[in-house]
């Protein structure tokens, strides 16, 4: 019988927080640009900054928008 195969390491903690926050960047800016296309003349910067309340935690922005947390 082979020996079993060992799971491949896990990525730093930094690396993934990281990567979880660029896939949460990602979410807002689809969820501006969905957005963009509905209100013709309003800058999407300015759609993303109000999606994110003003915060710098993008994070809790995502986790609002998504219904998760209130």
């Amino acid at each position: 019988m082979p020996a079993p195969m060992k799971p491949p390491p896990a990525l730093p903690l930094a690396d993934r927080i990281a990567a979880l926050r660029a896939e949460i960047d990602a979410v807002i800016d689809q969820m501006a640009a969905d957005e963009a296309k509905k209100t013709p003349g309003v800058p999407q910067v300015v759609i993303r900054q109000m999606l994110t309340r003003g915060g710098d935690c993008q994070c809790r922005s995502y986790l609002i928008q998504t219904g998760a947390v209130k």
